[in-house]
């Protein structure tokens, strides 16, 4: 499974467990939330952690640290939580958590599995990688600017982040820094078809065919998009303030009624539905990414 899918498939989840967690889930802020060994997990704010055979039956379990959590992971029979200031903790049953020294103190946003390690990134540039999940290693990306996402098609990764960073790789060893012509907060990056689309702060949306040269693209809005998705020929983007753009070719877009004001931060598709998903426990739903309606659960 690709890893946007499996982070898309974490925020749906965030939506609904904000509307169908017991009292005591619902009373946490959640960043991600993951579905593994038949069980729901999810975290967040100051150490959360929140697991159960159901959305409705999550208990918190004791992380051990109040960093906030943002990256959730299950490989190779373990699981593993990145967070703020270098926090990585890892458990095999979802109640021991065991804090690993991740010989940082920058925060990690995102963590992934290549294949034959996982890697970690964060602020100030950071990689840090590991064959077991629990003995870190620093690596080179060769920037300071945060790493707030990272995609791995045919081998090649693309990392992007503040400042308009644009890195890529064909080993995750080695990076090489490519000119994105913006200096805006990229916060995602996604493949459709034969090309590869990186999105972010003030409308920014550039695409590329090769990850290497970015032209960028006028959606006509300047609101933060914090997600994109393609899907029955079409691209789909999702932001701030309840922004919905469409687009057939990543040139032309068109904006849709999303039908609410809350901002709109995970787009992903369920039996050939289009699911938006945002704050305040919004999940909005739509057959072709035009007419949208509110959905109470999914």
């Amino acid at each position: 499974m690709k890893v946007r899918e499996v982070i898309m498939g974490m925020l749906v989840l965030i939506a609904a467990v904000f509307s169908a967690l017991s009292a005591e889930a619902a009373s946490s802020s959640l960043n991600a939330v993951l579905y593994a060994k038949d069980t729901y997990i999810a975290i967040g704010w100051d150490g959360t952690i929140l697991a159960g055979p159901t959305r409705t039956a999550m208990t918190r379990r004791d992380s051990g640290t109040g960093s906030t959590l943002y990256g959730i992971l299950y490989e190779k029979g373990i699981f593993i939580v990145v967070g703020a200031d270098g926090t990585i903790l890892t458990s095999s049953d979802l109640n021991t958590w065991t804090a690993q020294n991740s010989g940082t103190s920058s925060s990690l946003y995102h963590i992934m599995y290549s294949g034959e390690k996982f890697l970690a990134f964060g602020g100030d540039g950071t990689m840090i990688t590991s064959g077991d999940g629990m003995t870190w290693s620093p690596g080179r990306t060769g920037t300071q600017s945060t790493i707030k996402d990272v995609l791995n098609k045919n081998g090649l990764y693309i990392a992007v982040g503040g400042d308009g960073v644009i890195l890529t790789s064909n080993d995750a060893v080695n990076w090489t820094s490519q000119n994105s012509g913006t200096s805006s907060t990229l916060i995602g990056i996604e493949s459709f078809g034969n090309r590869f689309a990186a999105f972010g702060g003030d409308g920014t949306v550039l695409v590329s065919q090769d990850g290497i040269t970015w032209t960028p693209k006028n959606i006509g809005a300047s609101s933060t998009i914090y997600d994109a998705m393609y899907a029955k020929g079409m691209f789909v983007v999702v932001g701030a303030d309840g922004m919905i753009l469409t687009s057939t070719d990543a040139q032309n877009w068109t904006k849709q009624n999303s039908g609410t004001a809350s901002t709109l931060r995970g787009v992903t598709m369920r039996n050939n539905v289009f699911v938006a998903i945002g704050d305040d426990g919004t999940i909005i739903r739509s057959p072709d990414g035009q007419n949208w309606t509110a959905d109470q659960g999914y």
